[in-house]
């Protein structure tokens, strides 16, 4: 797994460039798929699986998606 491909489509989120729903199921299976086992990793795998754009009753939107994946990217640039 590249670290560089799963980094560019996180900050493709935040910096609202690709809010779809695939780019961010993508991005779940990229970190699913990571070697770093981490609270925040499976948390926020969870958040993913929870997105919908615009969000819902029970759903997470894109700015709750990105405040989470800001969090992986401090963790992914170590």
């Amino acid at each position: 797994m590249d670290y560089n491909q799963l980094i560019d489509k996180i900050e493709k989120f935040v910096n609202k460039d690709d809010i779809s729903l695939k780019n961010t199921q993508e991005i779940e299976v990229l970190l699913e798929n990571l070697i770093i086992k981490d609270e925040l990793i499976t948390e926020t795998i969870l958040f993913l699986a929870s997105y919908r754009p615009g969000g819902g009753e029970y759903m997470n939107d894109e700015s709750q998606i990105a405040q989470q994946l800001n969090k992986v990217l401090v963790i992914l640039k170590k």
